[in-house]
């Protein structure tokens, strides 16, 4: 007994087959737009924590200088105590004044420092590639090294303007608070600059690479974090 094919497609079945197509291919197109809508919700989370975080770094920077304007008044009155008289003991306390005061600037500094929360800006760049997390820390282990060391040339340079009015000769040339006044914020300036160059040269890699990250296309982000952050490992060099 010999099979029979009809060839025959009735408008039932016709209907019934595109209406499958229609189907499928609007759940193509919503799997796709949802895909697109994750893939930008995520990408703009990046770019968004990256951008913050290179608030926080320029934060950073005026934090830390902001220190050399706050010891300004305390120049001026350390010059101011040796006016009437420049004996020993007179030098000396003027000297411990401008320290003590130079050092609780300076933990005021750090105190805001600390509170500007600068981690859980780049936190979520953690994610993002493991290499974030280690690039930050060098990143922070470099600038408070750069915090110390400005803190003590500002204490040594300072105490040593101070410091020279022990030397009798000094002591008895005819004194003008301006005189001492004067070389105290020539070192506060030179400091201030010197320590300015040195926190911008330890930003700059990472800026650069925060900026590029919040340039990037989605598909660029998302597919491609080895070779951002690959660039911006060379950028550091």
């Amino acid at each position: 007994m010999g099979f029979e094919f009809k060839k025959e497609i009735t408008v039932g079945n016709l209907v019934t087959t595109i209406s499958v197509f229609v189907t499928i291919v609007a759940l193509l197109i919503s799997w796709s737009e949802d895909r697109s809508l994750k893939m930008h919700e995520q990408a703009n989370e990046v770019r968004n924590s990256a951008a913050k975080t290179m608030a926080k770094l320029e934060r950073w920077r005026e934090i830390s200088l902001l220190l050399f304007d706050e010891i300004q008044p305390y120049l001026i009155e350390t010059s101011e105590m040796l006016k009437l008289n420049r004996d020993q003991d007179t030098v000396i306390e003027a000297r411990d004044y401008l320290y003590k005061n130079i050092q609780h600037s300076q933990l005021l500094t750090k105190k805001r420092l600390v509170e500007e929360e600068i981690e859980t800006a780049y936190f979520y760049l953690y994610g993002y590639h493991p290499k974030m997390k280690i690039q930050f820390e060098r990143l922070f282990d470099r600038l408070q090294a750069l915090q110390e060391k400005m803190h003590n040339q500002l204490l040594l340079g300072t105490q040593a303007q101070v410091l020279k009015y022990l030397d009798r000769d000094m002591a008895e040339q005819d004194y003008t608070t301006a005189t001492l006044g004067d070389n105290l914020r020539r070192v506060s300036a030179d400091v201030r600059e010197m320590s300015r160059k040195e926190i911008d040269n330890a930003l700059a890699p990472m800026e650069k690479l925060l900026g590029r990250i919040v340039q990037q296309s989605d598909q660029s982000l998302l597919a491609s974090p080895e070779w951002i952050m690959e660039e911006g490992v060379k950028s550091e060099r």
